[in-house]
Order: structure tokens, then C-alpha cells, then sequence
């Protein structure tokens, strides 16, 4: 495992894209500064897809961003559709909720502050279609360029495959030398990889012992810090200009098998995974094709009572931890030294006059972790956030903490 990590940082920087000469462009931040999405006391934490009907439950969750609108149509074909109106959005910013919507459904209502975004027409543009092809560079930066220009003043946002960080993927349509290309005309970038539910076995990826091969790609213990490393990708291609948002699992997307779907701790770890890599927000997919929509196919996570508890609690902390959540990296992720069967990842912040830790058990097993910060002094007391508790350095540069299954850690460094 330490040699795929070490073959993929070097990847990494290879991968980097740098600011030409003359100086770097504004970045996003600057560009839309004043736009919730952009605000530092602000995590976008969003569903997709989703009929405001049930906002209230995702807002009770702490769910606060709506990533497309579901059943709503210029022309609506069933009974059951619906054309825009203020009245929907009126829903959502009832409940301080804000919209990211397709800008040709919804372009008449521009005026309107609950729309906070727009999002492409075309979701994985980087994916193989129908045709076996992926959405043409000249297409896409054309249909871009026509978006962006129809309201500057509002980020364009674009969803990604999990081809971003898995090499193996199969329906990858673009070269890896080709995301830059893209992700050159998006101003707020979103990705999805499901490892429970959605993993597709790609070839070059770490193998297990072959006995324990079927426990893992089951319960996700390894593939999980795929997740994080999907948004170092992101970052390292836009030159860290760009924010990121996360699609999370929550259902069994398109697998038959009932044993593939996440459980609460491993969706609040992939959020944490996440975080610690230096996403800026996260959303939640939801839907379970494998039963029809008549029946609710899309609002799996409405009804899954367990799930929704659990991220009522991550997405609390992730709100109380803006700030932290909305700083740079200070220093990329590495992977903390462990005793027991887990393994830990973890990155470093500057945020108001401190040093933030962010961190969490990617596996299954617990891990007693030593983790390494620069600059830290033996006997420095460092508080882990919102649990009510602190440590001691151990020594110069490292201090120890336990970490259960999947747990994360936030720690605050003073002086």
C-alpha cells in the first residue's frame, strides 16, 4: 500500500498543473466571492436529484444545498412534472436552503438568490455514452463557454466520473492527460466514486491476499481512501484554484446485491476521506436503481432512517469545522503510522493563527496512530475538536490517539 501511495503522489505532481507566465488568474474563491458557495462559514452539503417535497427531512439532516431539482420541466410530460416557479425555490430558501439547477430550465429565474449555481446538461461529460464515446472536448467547452456567458456572475459546476481515480475504469472515455482540458472550464468541480456500491475493479489497483479478497471489495475497507485521493487529483490539475465537492454514497446506486451499500460509519469516513484531502463540500447520492421509480427510486436516503441519523451528526461537525473546511492544505495527506489493522490519513491546515489536523481510519480496524506535524513541541497540548478532550505531544513533531473503525479525528494546535 505505501508503494501505490508513493506511485501516485509522484503521479501527482507529474499530473500538476502549474500558472503560466505572467501570473495565475483569479481564482474561483475571488471570482464569486459573496456566493454562499464560496463563503469560509459555509459548507455545501447537498442531494441531487431530489423533489423539494422532502426537504424538510434533508434539512433536517443539515443537508443544505439542493444539486438539481427532480420532476421539474420547461415542458412537463407526466402528471407528475412540474414546470419551474418561484413557489418551488420559495420551499428550499423557506428552510435556508440554496439550489444548483440547469440554467436552460431554470435560466427565467436568474434573478433569483436561492439559485446559487448552475450545473452542466451533461452529467460525466468524461464517461463513455450510449455511442461508447465521452462528450467531445469542442463540445463541451463550447456548450461552457454559452452557459458562463448567459450569467458570469454565477459558478458553472460539472460532475465528474470515478475514472478521476480509478485508473481502471473501464468507462473512462478521455484521456488522463485530457481532465485539465476540461476542469479549464468549470468553476466548481464535482466528482463521484461509490467504492461500496459502484466499485469497478480496475486494472494496476493494490490487490489483497486473494482469501480476503471478496471481505474487502464487500465491506470497502480498501478502497475507501480512493475517495480522498479522487480530490487530490482534482486540486492537483487545476493548480488548487478550483474547489471540489464529493459525491458520497448512501444507497446501492445500481447493484442487486444487498450487501452492497454503505453503511453510516463508512459514508461518514468517505466524507472525512474527503476532508482530509481538501475537498470543499460534499453531497449525497441517493438514488437505488435496482428498484423502480414509481416506488421511490430516487429518494432512498428519505426513508433510511439509520443513514440519516449519522449524517445529521457529520454534517453538524463539518458545519461547526467550516472555517477548517474551507482553508487550504497546508501539507498534502500522508498516511500515519499505525499499530493494529487500521490506517489512518491525515493533512494539516492553517486556520486562524493555528494548525488544524484533519484525520480518519480509512479501515475496518482499529489503529493506534502516530501522526507527524511540523513544527509541534513535546508537551504541547492539542485539542481534538468537538470531542471534549485533549492530548499531550509525545515528542517533538508527533503526538499519538486512537482511532475506532472508520472514526475521524480534528485537532486544533495552538502556538
Amino acid at each position: 500500500m505505501n508503494t501505490a501511495l508513493s506511485v501516485l503522489a509522484l503521479g501527482l505532481l507529474v499530473a500538476s498543473v502549474c500558472c503560466v507566465a505572467g501570473g495565475c488568474a483569479p481564482s474561483a474563491t475571488e471570482r464569486f466571492k459573496g456566493n454562499p458557495l464560496f463563503d469560509p462559514d459555509f459548507v455545501p452539503i447537498c442531494v441531487g436529484g431530489q423533489n423539494v417535497s422532502r426537504a424538510h427531512i434533508y434539512h433536517d439532516a443539515g443537508i443544505n444545498l439542493y444539486h438539481s431539482i427532480d420532476d421539474v420541466s420547461l415542458t412537463p410530460a407526466s402528471a407528475t412534472d412540474q414546470k419551474p416557479s418561484a413557489e418551488i425555490l420559495k420551499v428550499l430558501s423557506d428552510l435556508g436552503m440554496y439550489a444548483i439547477v440547469d440554467q436552460a430550465t431554470w435560466f427565467a429565474f436568474r434573478d433569483n438568490p436561492t439559485i446559487v449555481a448552475w450545473t452542466c446538461p451533461v452529467d460525466e461529460p468524461d464517461n463513455k455514452g450510449d455511442d461508447g464515446r465521452p462528450m467531445p472536448l469542442e463540445e463541451f467547452l463550447a456548450v461552457s463557454k454559452k452557459f458562463r456567458k448567459a450569467d458570469p456572475g454565477r459558478p458553472y459546476v460539472v460532475c465528474f466520473g470515478q475514472g478521476v481515480t480509478n485508473d481502471g475504469f473501464g468507462g473512462r472515455g478521455i484521456e488522463r492527460s485530457e481532465y485539465p482540458k476540461y476542469l479549464a472550464a468549470v468553476d466548481f468541480i464535482d466528482y463521484d466514486f461509490y467504492p461500496i456500491a459502484n466499485f469497478k475493479w480496475g486494472r494496476g489497483l493494490p490487490k489483497a491476499d486473494p482469501s480476503d479478497m471478496e471481505l474487502l471489495r464487500k465491506d470497502g475497507q480498501w478502497h475507501l481512501d480512493m475517495v480522498g485521493q479522487g480530490v487530490s487529483r482534482l486540486r492537483h490539475w487545476t493548480d488548487n484554484q478550483k474547489p471540489v465537492l464529493v459525491w458520497i454514497e448512501t444507497s446501492h446506486n445500481h447493484n442487486p446485491d444487498p450487501t452492497r451499500i454503505a453503511t453510516p460509519a463508512q459514508t461518514n469516513c468517505e466524507v472525512w476521506d474527503a476532508m482530509v484531502h481538501g475537498a470543499r463540500g460534499v453531497g449525497y447520492f441517493s438514488h437505488d436503481f435496482t428498484v423502480p421509480r414509481e416506488v421511490g427510486q430516487s429518494w432512498t436516503l428519505a426513508r433510511n432512517k439509520p443513514m440519516l441519523a449519522q449524517l445529521k451528526k457529520t454534517n453538524a461537525k463539518l458545519m461547526k469545522l467550516a472555517r477548517v473546511i474551507a482553508a487550504p492544505l497546508a501539507s498534502e495527506p500522508a498516511q500515519a503510522t499505525c499499530e493494529g489493522g487500521g490506517q489512518v490519513v491525515y493533512s494539516t491546515k492553517q486556520v486562524d493563527g493555528a494548525t488544524a489536523v484533519l484525520s480518519v481510519n480509512v479501515f475496518a480496524e482499529p489503529a493506534r496512530s502516530t501522526l507527524w506535524v511540523v513544527g509541534l513541541r513535546k508537551g504541547t497540548n492539542v485539542e481534538v475538536l468537538e470531542e471534549g478532550r485533549t492530548l499531550e505531544a509525545a515528542a517533538d513533531g508527533r503526538f499519538v490517539d486512537e482511532f475506532g473503525p472508520y472514526q475521524e479525528h480534528v485537532y486544533r494546535i495552538r502556538g
